[in-house]
């Protein structure tokens, strides 16, 4: 048995001009958060490094078990990008297999939490009843996003109707009326 996993390859031109950063995330298809694109772990890298350039994204690293580790390439079409992969290759793969191996000696199987709640901001996903969601993905940020409105909404009818309340400019008188009310008045 085997597992996949994304990989995006950053860098920050403004801290570290460099060093290439490594972001690894499972690539699995049992459950729908695990089928985040490269451009989404990309765009959840910049909330919290904004800073953050690609240097080579379209990476799977499949692990065989026992150290095996292959890393695929997303094939270009085009001859120069080919060239810079060729050219990059040396480079970020020694880091990708560490950051890989450390991962997995602290007994995680990512690098990156993503948030859906923040993916539904970022990618502000705004769809009408009658259009149908891409994807599984797409369709629970979509969702998320509904909930997180419909909870906004919610709280602010609250503070509308507790600013209606009788006492709700005079809290002293409100405190006064629970007091001789306590003691029997």
């Amino acid at each position: 048995m085997f597992e996949q996993y994304r990989v995006i390859c950053y860098k920050n031109s403004n801290h570290c001009p460099e060093k290439i950063f490594v972001d690894i995330y499972p690539a699995g298809l049992s459950r729908h958060e695990n089928e985040l694109t490269h451009d989404c772990l990309l765009q959840m890298r910049r909330i919290a490094d904004p800073g953050a350039e690609r240097v080579e994204s379209g990476i799977i690293l499949t692990d065989f078990g026992n150290g095996n580790i292959r890393l695929k390439y997303e094939p270009a079409a085009n001859y120069r990008i080919r060239q810079y992969q060729e050219y990059i290759r040396p480079k970020i793969d020694p880091e990708i297999i560490k950051t890989f191996q450390d991962m997995k000696r602290r007994g995680k199987n990512r690098t990156l939490e993503v948030s859906f709640k923040d993916m539904a901001v970022l990618f502000d996903l705004h769809a009408s009843a009658e259009d149908s969601p891409v994807s599984a993905r797409q369709d629970a940020l979509i969702k998320e996003n509904t909930r997180r409105k419909q909870l906004a909404e919610k709280k602010k009818e609250l503070a509308r109707r507790l600013a209606r309340a009788p006492y709700a400019s005079r809290p002293e008188l409100l405190l006064a009326w629970k007091q001789a009310k306590y003691r029997g008045d």
